[in-house]
C-alpha cells in the first residue's frame, strides 16, 4: 500500500495495486406531477427523490439549482 493511501482515512484501498473503492449513493427517482422541485429537493441528503425531477436535481445545493433555475429562465426554458 502507498503512503497516500495511509494518509486518506475516506478512501478505502481495495487491494495493494493501488486501487480505490468509493462510495456511490443510489439514487431512486420518480416523477411526481404538481409536486414542484425545491429546496427539499436540493439539499437532499437520501437516496429517494419524489418530484416533478424524478432525481435530476436531487441533492445538487441549493446555490447550484437556484442558478440553473435562473439560467433556465433567461432562455425561456420551465424546468422542473
Amino acid at each position: 500500500m502507498d503512503r497516500d493511501a495511509e494518509e486518506d482515512p475516506v478512501r478505502d484501498p481495495i487491494c495493494d495495486c493501488g486501487l480505490y473503492f468509493e462510495s456511490v449513493k443510489t439514487l431512486t427517482g420518480r416523477y411526481v406531477a404538481g409536486k414542484r422541485c425545491r429546496k427539499g429537493c436540493w439539499e437532499a441528503k437520501g437516496g429517494v427523490c419524489e418530484c416533478e425531477c424524478a432525481g435530476a436535481h436531487h441533492g445538487i445545493g441549493e446555490a447550484r439549482a437556484r442558478a440553473m433555475l435562473a439560467a433556465a429562465s433567461a432562455e425561456g426554458r420551465d424546468v422542473a
